[in-house]
This record gives C-alpha cells, sequence and structure tokens, in this order.
C-alpha cells in the first residue's frame, strides 16, 4: 500500500502534521510518498517534494497546496514504481493482482453510484 503523507517525514509523523508545521513556524514543509508498513506513518520512502511556508498560511491553504502537491507526486512517481523491473516474475504476478483489485475497486464504486441514482428515483 502507498500512502501520501501531508508532510517531510519522519519529522512529522502523527495526526497533525500540518497544524504542527504551522505552529512551529517552519520555513518549508512538504508531501512524502511512501510504502506503508505496519508502523504509523511508516516504511520505504519512495519520493519527496518540499513546499515553502508563506508567513500567512493557514491550515486551510496549506492542505489544498499539500493535496495538489501530493496528487502531483503520486502522478509521476506511480509509474516508476509500477515500472517492471527486467525479468522479474514475481513483480509480474504482483502487478496483475493489484490491477485487478483496482478494476474490483472501480466496479465496486460504478455499482455502488448505480444503487444511489436507483435509490433517488424510486
Amino acid at each position: 500500500t502507498i500512502n501520501v503523507h501531508p508532510s517531510l517525514l519522519p519529522k512529522y509523523r502523527g495526526a497533525s502534521p500540518i497544524q504542527s508545521v504551522i505552529l512551529i513556524g517552519e520555513a518549508e514543509t512538504g508531501v512524502t510518498l511512501y510504502q506503508m508498513d505496519e508502523k504509523m506513518d511508516n516504511g520505504p520512502v519512495l519520493a519527496t517534494s518540499h513546499l515553502p511556508l508563506a508567513t500567512s498560511e493557514t491550515y486551510e491553504t496549506l492542505l489544498n497546496k499539500l493535496a495538489e502537491l501530493g496528487g502531483k507526486l503520486l502522478v509521476e512517481t506511480l509509474p516508476k514504481f509500477l515500472a517492471p523491473p527486467p525479468n522479474n516474475k514475481m513483480y509480474h504476478c504482483r502487478r496483475y493482482f493489484a490491477l485487478t483489485k483496482m478494476q474490483r475497486l472501480a466496479d465496486h464504486h460504478h455499482l455502488h453510484q448505480q444503487r444511489l441514482h436507483y435509490q433517488n428515483i424510486g
């Protein structure tokens, strides 16, 4: 599982990284893309992206900036992460099951949307 965390790990792990950087008065923050393990906000870091903080930064403005930055980082990094290593059969097997799971999630979302649509009609 891959996670996009709204801070430069490992410094601000936990539930309030955005509030923490504002309260402490950090000069910069960023997002970290990492592969999750069993510990909180922990695992191999895949990529980071830095963002300078404005002195007038609020939680809402920073949240929006970090969300956009995290989305861009994910779009840039995910293809590299999913790219097959040469002649690695285990990779191809894992990728097949990951794509199958994503397809199932997409199908489930579509069915849920249809069910909501028909509930509103009836």
